[in-house]
């Protein structure tokens, strides 16, 4: 184990030189941070059009939401997928563990959905799904013989796993693209929504149709059923700027608002001054985790869907999508490390943080502390041995 001493030369008030920074925010890009363009050729607003407090918001909830899972440990593919993307090190024992699954199951499952989540996670975690443990993933989704008959997040599902990597489907499989397109396309009711099996339209599975049209806007009958799909889930947004009482079904229509490049704290998503961003907040429950119902306690499945969310509003303002996996891997991934702060006096403050570079250790080590911070000499770490301000990361 490495002690490095860093220091930067910074004046406090006037009275005494110590190591100061700048709070940066998050300062690591998201794994699957592709540049998407956007129909009509232009990008994605910036995540820095909400107000600046709220914008503060979603980046320390998406700090605080994610540390919160990995204290209590990585316990599904789609916390996986959330923690990859929001940019932290997801321990290498869950995809060893995953692997080790897929081996068991003699990669035989009995859902397509199976299939897709699976898929989705390792390519997430830098896994390849066309070999798991030996199986070919991507080879069990095209060629699929449940995929029909069923409920509609199997066409989905699979389409948004096939979509998530270069691969190769023959144009002979049961399953391409194109025919998944076809298949859910049909299943568009009406008044443009969509429903899970028949019947009336609903708002989660509306928001995953539109996750899965993402990739494919550029085609014309597809942007206009994701267009379609879009003014439903305004339209549906009761009073108090959600669907009910369901956190899951706000952070599903972030999830598929954000992918297809449509603002989901715009103004056609916000009633009564709450945009679903907002909304989706107030969900926020004690430790870092989120509930079902606003003020109820943490829910495993409220906070796992709610982080995706987040990440997906974030990956939103630099045109990335959540289950985009095309990028450049994060070089920096946040690792959990220990902080000293040292002053001309004694100890600043100290802590345990996760981070991937010292700007951010220091940044959420002095929030965490209430230290305020001055940045005077650009964002960036000197080491000028004069100095009495020491910045210790082991």
């Amino acid at each position: 184990m490495k002690n490095h001493s860093l220091s930067s030369r910074f004046t406090r008030l006037g009275l005494a030189v110590i190591m100061l920074f700048a709070l940066l925010g998050a300062a690591v890009a998201p794994a699957g941070q592709a540049a998407a363009a956007q129909a009509g050729g232009t990008s994605a607003p910036a995540v820095s059009a909400l107000p600046a407090s709220e914008a503060a918001s979603v980046t320390a909830a998406v700090y605080a939401t994610a540390e919160f899972m990995l204290k209590n440990g990585v316990q599904s593919d789609w916390q996986a997928i959330g923690l990859a993307q929001a940019g932290y090190k997801v321990p290498a024992s869950y995809l060893k563990a995953l692997e080790g699954k897929v081996a068991e199951a003699k990669g035989v499952f009995a859902r397509a959905t199976d299939y897709a989540r699976i898929t989705l996670a390792v390519k997430a975690l830098g896994g390849d799904p066309a070999n798991v443990a030996g199986f070919n993933l991507i080879e069990k989704l095209y060629n699929n013989d449940k995929i029909t008959g069923q409920t509609l997040n199997n066409p989905v599902y699979a389409l948004l796993a096939l979509d998530s990597g270069s691969y190769t489907i023959p144009a002979t499989a049961k399953w391409t693209q194109s025919k998944l397109l076809a298949e859910i396309l049909a299943k568009q009711n009406p008044d443009g929504g969509f429903t899970l099996t028949t019947g009336g339209s609903d708002p989660d599975m509306t928001a995953m149709v539109l996750n899965a049209l993402a990739g494919h806007k550029q085609e014309a009958a597809v942007n206009a059923a994701g267009q379609r799909a879009g003014a439903w889930l305004a339209k549906a947004q009761d009073k108090n700027g959600g669907y009910g009482d369901s956190s899951e079904s706000v952070a599903q229509a972030i999830i598929g608002l954000s992918a297809f490049g449509i603002d989901p704290a715009g103004a056609d998503y916000t009633k009564g001054n709450i945009n679903l961003v907002s909304k989706l907040l107030s969900f926020s429950a004690e430790g870092g985790g989120f509930a079902h119902t606003a003020g109820g306690s943490s829910n495993p499945l409220s906070t796992e869907q709610a982080l995706e969310a987040l990440v997906a509003y974030k990956l939103f303002g630099t045109g990335g999508k959540l289950f985009d996996f095309s990028g450049i891997p994060v070089k920096n991934p946040q690792v959990s490390v220990s902080v000293t702060v040292e002053g001309p006096n004694g100890t600043l403050a100290e802590g345990s943080v996760y981070a991937g570079n010292v700007l951010t250790a220091l940044d959420k080590t002095a929030a965490a502390k209430r230290l305020a911070l001055v940045n005077e000499a650009g964002n960036y770490v000197t080491d000028r041995r004069r100095d009495c301000g020491y910045f210790w990361w082991i």
